[in-house]
């Protein structure tokens, strides 16, 4: 066993623990916090010391620890063993608390320990992190860092990602589950010590997913830590932007993190995902808060534009509440924005950063509009609203109802009318999305989507969608279906579009028409997506009259609904006929192994287009990702990190890979 070489002995201990080659998938995966199952391999580390080592390279590459387990994991990793940590999953553990507390809110007092017991463990891990650098400067292998939210020892989250937003759900009393922290907003401190590290490449703040609520951090936490690390290549957050019952509390907390990305500068970023997550509303009477001031723009939409023009991305995906100053101005731009751009997601919410709607009620829905205006008591909760936001600190001394919650954040009573498009919001937006893309050479695919509330069709969701994909070379390997099986992009262009009944003018459709057809003369293929899900094997077939339901070929009503402010005048388009459109399936996920050298933990897909020499330049980049029912409830139409098919967009002949 001496004798051979490390490359067989690699390969020997790969297939005697096959999943070994698995990376840990999600940061909140249940899974044992090391990577391979260390019982199944002691037999294998005994055989002799260069197995031992062998084992060790694989067992110690994915790692999950907890705060509390910070002096372990530092005696463990000895020097030798450093050099096999690929990725850290790390998870702050809070005070405990006892029953008392577990039926009421966290007091100023809880807030401020908790605040401490956060800062410390953060500081004690890049403080380790920092003395291995310091102790190991040559260190070849670079981290792949994922900060989950904290957790209490004495938290008792509610089993589902629904929560008891109603008297009948709620049967165990002794705990408010995450009642009692839904209002605070955990801060880390004395940032001026922090150490900064140079290994890290990858940082990733990511909520859980399979539940409804979560501890949560200030929004400024994940970009203060992204200071600290100058040669990140990918960040990737999502951060509360919820707070609905004390809005001055969601106004600062936009505002700060806006403030703390004007300074944040990451040479090496290539990869970004920043998600500011806002449940939605499920009462559309209720007024959204105004998150600026009256005639301004909004702070955080500018912050993140800049950030982007100011970074030579790849890949970069946005969810959250937006203004057009999300993606303009392009006119002060004296060269293309974004000469290296992707891949290019928004996950737009419903509503403005200045209170207003994204979409209008349909005309189908007036006579209910009017009924729900006219006897709506409750259209803003008690405690909702400027000068009547009630005070954060005395939380503690209420009694919590999940009933009462519901209503602060627009959960209930469930009202939902909105499925126009609005022509005062959302076609200017769409307008500066459209101008956006032309400034991207190196576009493979980009996608704007928004959810709406309205269940018209088969109870789901209705989207609204554009969505641009470039051609990509591996499409050509399948005669039959002429899909990347990697990508999903085909031959040919795409606009694939979900209009929910609106009819672009030719002038903004042209825009999206002309996207790159000096590079790929041939026509550009337009369909809804639909159509573009069932060509690729991800929808049902059509049932009998469901193409009244899929085309978006119809008219809208002669009234403009946008002019109508008198709720009088609804009559006007009540009667008129108006068909909604609704996806009614998602797109499913592709697995492929990460790369050793990458150490991603995002699931990943690698498409290598031939002739991909040529795109060095660029890197190597992994494939998008296609999430089943994913928990925002956005389609994603592409992800992050797609393989190497660059030189198809800059030498193909019309998209062609060079190969007859």
């Amino acid at each position: 066993m001496d004798t051979l070489p490390h490359e067989v002995i690699e390969h020997i201990i790969s297939f005697l623990v096959p999943n070994l080659v698995e990376p840990l998938r999600e940061p909140y995966e249940k899974a044992s916090r090391s990577s391979p199952d260390i019982k199944l391999l002691t037999p294998v580390a005994i055989a002799s010391r260069r197995m031992q080592a062998a084992v060790e390279r694989w067992s110690f590459r994915h790692i999950r620890i907890n705060s509390d387990e910070l002096p372990e994991f530092s005696k463990l990793f000895t020097p030798s063993r450093r050099s096999s940590l690929a990725s850290l999953t790390f998870t702050v553990i809070l005070p405990s608390y006892d029953g008392d507390a577990a039926i009421r809110a966290e007091s100023p007092e809880e807030r401020a320990a908790n605040d401490e017991a956060y800062t410390e463990a953060i500081h004690s891990l890049f403080n380790l992190l920092s003395q291995w650098e310091t102790e190991d400067p040559h260190l070849p292998r670079r981290l792949s860092l994922d900060i989950n939210h904290p957790e209490s020892p004495s938290d008792r989250p509610w089993p589902s990602k629904y929560a008891p937003w109603n008297a009948n759900s709620v049967t165990d009393w002794s705990t408010i589950h995450e009642g009692r922290y839904l209002h605070s907003y955990i801060s880390l401190n004395r940032l001026e010590t922090l150490p900064v590290l140079q290994r890290v490449k990858r940082l990733s703040m990511l909520r859980p997913e399979e539940r409804y609520a979560y501890r949560n951090t200030r929004p400024t936490v994940p970009v203060s830590l992204a200071m600290k690390l100058p040669n990140l290549e990918e960040f990737n957050f999502s951060v509360d932007d919820d707070e609905k019952r004390f809005p001055r509390i969601r106004r600062q907390n936009r505002e700060d993190v806006a403030n703390l990305m004007q300074g944040l500068s990451l040479p090496s970023l290539k990869r970004a995902d920043f998600d500011f997550t806002l449940r939605r509303f499920r009462d559309e009477l209720a007024t959204p808060p105004a998150l600026h001031e009256e005639g301004a723009t909004d702070v955080l939409s500018s912050s993140v534009y800049k950030f982007a023009l100011s970074h030579n991305l790849m890949d970069l995906t946005l969810t959250g509440v937006f203004d057009i100053t999300l993606l303009r101005p392009l006119e002060t731009m004296s060269e293309t924005p974004w000469p290296s751009l992707q891949f290019f997601d928004i996950h737009l919410h419903i509503n403005t950063p200045a209170g207003d709607w994204y979409f209008i009620p349909r005309p189908g829905q007036i006579h209910a509009y009017q009924h729900m205006a006219a006897n709506n008591p409750h259209a803003i909760p008690p405690g909702v609203g400027e000068g009547a936001e009630g005070d954060q600190s005395n939380l503690h001394n209420e009694i919590f109802s999940f009933v009462q919650e519901a209503r602060y954040s627009h959960l209930t009573p469930v009202r939902v009318f909105r499925g126009e498009v609005s022509k005062s919001t959302m076609v200017p937006f769409v307008n500066a999305y459209a101008d956006a893309l032309t400034q991207m050479p190196h576009l493979k695919s980009s996608m704007l989507g928004c959810q709406i509330e309205d269940d018209t069709y088969d109870g789901e969701p209705g989207w609204f969608t554009f969505a641009y994909f470039a051609p990509c070379g591996n499409a050509r390997k399948d005669p039959e279906t002429k899909v990347c099986p990697n990508c999903r992009r085909g031959t040919t262009r795409e606009l694939v579009t979900w209009l929910l009944g609106w009819i672009p003018s030719e002038a903004l459709m042209d825009k999206f028409r002309s996207l790159q057809a000096d590079t790929y003369p041939e026509p550009l293929v337009e369909k809804d997506m639909a159509t573009y899900l069932r060509d690729r094997g991800m929808g049902p077939e059509p049932r009998e009259n469901e193409r009244q339901y899929y085309l978006p070929n119809m008219t809208l009503p002669p009234a403009d609904v946008d002019e109508i402010t008198d709720p009088g005048d609804w009559h006007a388009v009540e009667d008129l006929p108006f068909n909604t459109l609704h996806p009614n399936d998602f797109l499913y996920p592709i697995e492929n192994d990460d790369d050793d050298n990458q150490a991603h933990l995002n699931t990943a897909a690698h498409e290598n287009d031939e002739g991909e020499g040529d795109n060095q330049a660029f890197g190597d980049t992994e494939a998008h990702v296609y999430y089943e029912a994913p928990p925002t409830n956005y389609i994603h139409f592409g992800d992050e990190n797609e393989g190497n098919d660059e030189n198809n967009e800059n030498n193909d002949n019309g998209g062609h890979d060079g190969h007859d």
